[in-house]
């Protein structure tokens, strides 16, 4: 009983974390949700922007986005920021648009492995062992 509710613990954890990758939106469906979450795009002037949050209307595209920008420090050295600003971009210049979404077959994959492996750590420990040890005296004298 106590495998299985490991197990069951295991299962749900994989499934609320899981594994995500970004997709590719195709142009025809950038306005297709009026709302996006962990979104990347591009524009035509080639700046790059990421997204937790994103509201798209039929001609545009607006809400916080995130740039990294090179900056150099007082030492001379070079540091790489985020910079938080409100954007706001018609859907003409953006050339593509990225979204973060659930990857359900690599989730499963892996959620499958740890259950093979926690189902082998659990074999292997309540194996009883019944294999006799060989003790010293018990076996054939020497024929000489």
């Amino acid at each position: 009983m106590k495998f299985v509710s490991s197990m069951l613990a295991l299962a749900v954890f994989l499934s609320a974390s899981g594994c995500s990758s970004l997709v590719q939106v195709p142009r025809a469906q950038f306005a297709a949700e009026p709302t996006r979450k962990n979104v990347l795009i591009r524009t035509e002037s080639g700046q790059q922007y990421a997204f937790d949050r994103v509201d798209v209307t039929a001609d545009s595209l607006f809400g916080t986005g995130y740039q990294q920008q090179t900056v150099v420090r007082g030492d001379g050295e070079t540091q790489i920021e985020e910079v938080a600003t409100h954007i706001r971009v018609p859907l003409t210049e953006v050339t593509s648009l990225s979204e973060r979404k659930k990857d359900w077959g690599r989730t499963t994959k892996w959620g499958l492995g740890a259950v093979a492996a926690g189902a082998f750590v659990v074999a292997v420990g309540t194996s009883k062992g019944d294999d006799t040890e060989a003790k010293p005296g018990t076996g054939k004298g020497s024929p000489f």
